[in-house]
């Protein structure tokens, strides 16, 4: 039959746990069920092992219930872990306790030794697991009051906030204030004192009242334990109660403080970033005044390069900067070209895959501000950071601008917004460029071949004479004219004249490119004009032309060229001379039999 004794301790104590555990006490450190229970058995003698199995199990039910109770809302391998290391820890002191007091249930003296040593190693081993517990209440209660004091600062993101919060908690957590809340189990130590005066006091009964001896035995003895322990968890539970609101209000007015603080620096370091930001803006709107007055009232393209080259390069601080532009109406990445450039050593580069083909499809800027990570986007390996923004007017892209760094960091957002503005003031006079040197070619060329009209002619050569005598490089002339083109006009008719006269002009300037200045001199005959060329480089060139002029035949009729050159200085000291020179010379070509080359 089972002792009501029993039944009585283990309803005790489940309802104690339990009820503890409404108030939200922790009381794991010192399981009421787990202790009292094996020690009643072995008091009794009772030695029934499906017993004590039984009971063990429903100790670690309550422990299992009680977690759950707790740590409902954890996550599923943390209550898993916990009711592990919780069944392990239930079945360790269930069994300590019921073999030691088996073995030292006679011997009252050392029944008391061996539960001062248990108390005192049961106090330094779980306190620290125990600080761990209180200061993982604390945490929570902190970040709670932390959340809503926080509120909707938008000032504070979430690198900060948690950068903050563990500052704060750092601090709390150190704070002579909490000391109470955090050492809530320091009554271990008040149970060893306790437990060593209850020793004391039955070795001073058993001497001088041996004949009230009995009723130090253990029946006493788990009394008084038991009151004790009822007495800890209602002082604790008062303590917590009346103490909680002081602990809370002081973690709130910490709290507020601490936010305070840090809004505080915040507004400074805003208000010192808007005062380099308006120091930014003004240096860019003079800038931006220098970008339109610096251009010339006939400029080039170059200029216009330039004035862009400038402004960024007084505003930002770069490695590289490329301005590309497409070569052809067509919007495609084949047709798009760096026309302008600084910081690279070459200008040949791969664009697909790159920042300038995601700007040309999407018609908005892309950059990286940089990072551990090349950005796989960036023209260069190198490039730690880069800007690239669409030259556009409305919907119409004209080219892309790229500035890059080889530094981390070395642009931000309001970089971004100025280049692109920059960007759109650039493709405003890059269009009105473009209309006035429509205008101004046909002004300066002739109409017919596309090349350099005579009046042209006459301004180029005079400005590369001036330029020749400043720097001291020759300038050769090469005047041509066409044989037999009065026959072929003759023979085949005006239009088919002046299709040769086309012919001709794309040969000229395919063999001269960007060497010099390709003009019509007049009816079949034309000037080449060649700054920095010196008389042999001149010649070999005109033999070329000259060999060119073979393709052109048609029926009976061979078309050549007859080329007189002359040099300046050596063979004139004037433009007008230069030009007399070379027209003299290529008269003696012709008159020596045509299809040649008569140098000074």
């Amino acid at each position: 039959m089972i002792d009501l004794s029993l039944i009585f301790l283990v309803i005790l104590g489940i309802t104690v746990e339990f009820t503890l555990l409404y108030y939200k006490q922790r009381f794991e450190a010192i399981p009421i069920y787990s202790i009292f229970v094996p020690l009643f058995l072995a008091f009794k003698g009772i030695s029934d092992l499906y017993l004590t199995i039984l009971l063990c199990l429903l100790g670690i039910i309550i422990f299992i219930l009680k977690e759950f109770s707790i740590n409902f809302d954890a996550d599923q391998n943390v209550k898993l872990n916990n009711i592990l290391l919780k069944t392990a820890f239930t079945i360790l002191i269930f069994s300590i306790t019921w073999t030691f007091t088996n073995f030292f249930a006679k011997h009252f003296t050392v029944l008391i030794i061996f539960f001062i040593v248990y108390s005192y190693f049961y106090a330094i081993t779980l306190i620290g697991f125990v600080n761990n517990i209180v200061l993982s209440d604390l945490r929570r209660y902190l970040l709670d009051i932390f959340e809503k004091s926080l509120g909707d600062k938008v000032s504070i993101d979430n690198e900060n906030k948690n950068e903050i919060f563990e500052k704060l908690f750092i601090n709390v957590s150190n704070e002579s204030n909490f000391l109470p809340f955090r050492f809530v189990f320091f009554e271990y130590f008040l149970l060893v004192a306790l437990l060593c005066l209850w020793y004391i006091l039955c070795l001073i009964v058993k001497v001088f009242f041996s004949d009230v001896y009995s009723i130090f035995s253990l029946h006493s003895f788990i009394l008084v334990f038991f009151s004790y322990s009822m007495f800890v968890y209602i002082l604790r539970f008062m303590y917590n109660r009346y103490n909680y609101s002081f602990v809370i209000q002081h973690l709130r007015e910490l709290v507020d403080s601490t936010l305070l603080s840090y809004e505080n620096k915040t507004l400074s370091k805003e208000l010192e970033k808007l005062k380099e930001d308006r120091d930014k803006l003004v240096s860019w709107l003079k800038y931006l005044g220098d970008f339109y007055s610096n251009l010339d009232d006939n400029p080039d393209y170059e200029d216009l390069y330039n004035s862009f080259y400038s402004i960024v390069s007084k505003s930002l601080s770069f490695s590289r900067f490329i301005i590309f532009i497409f070569e052809r109406d067509e919007v495609s990445i084949d047709c798009i070209k760096p026309v302008f450039h600084r910081g690279i050593g070459r200008v040949d580069l791969y664009l697909k895959n790159t920042c300038v083909e995601v700007v040309i499809n999407s018609l908005k800027p892309v950059y990286y501000f940089g990072g551990t990570v090349f950005s796989a986007l960036a023209l260069f390996k190198d490039d730690r950071s880069f800007i690239c923004s669409p030259i556009k007017i409305g919907n119409k892209i004209l080219g892309v601008a790229y500035v890059s760094s080889l530094n981390t960091r070395s642009f931000d957002e309001k970089d971004v917004n100025f280049i692109q503005l920059i960007c759109d003031k650039f493709a405003i006079m890059y269009i009105l460029y473009k209309e006035y040197s429509k205008t101004l070619n046909m002004a300066i060329r002739d109409g017919l071949t596309g090349l350099y009209s005579h009046r042209h002619f006459q301004e180029l050569l005079s400005k590369e004479i001036e330029n020749a005598k400043l720097y001291g490089y020759p300038v050769c002339l090469l005047m041509i004219d066409t044989d037999k083109f009065k026959q072929y006009n003759d023979t085949f008719g005006h239009p088919m004249g002046d299709e040769l006269l086309k012919s001709i002009a794309k040969l000229l300037t395919s063999y001269v490119k960007d060497k010099g200045y390709v003009c019509r001199y007049g009816g079949d005959e034309f000037a080449i004009i060649l700054p920095n060329f010196y008389k042999q480089d001149a010649y070999l060139l005109a033999e070329q032309i000259r060999e060119g002029y073979k393709s052109f035949r048609k029926g009976d009729i061979q078309i050549s060229a007859s080329i007189g050159i002359a040099c300046f200085p050596i063979d004139a000291s004037s433009k007008d001379e230069l030009i007399k020179k070379s027209d003299e010379l290529l008269y003696i070509a012709k008159r020596e039999g045509r299809n040649r080359v008569i140098v000074a």
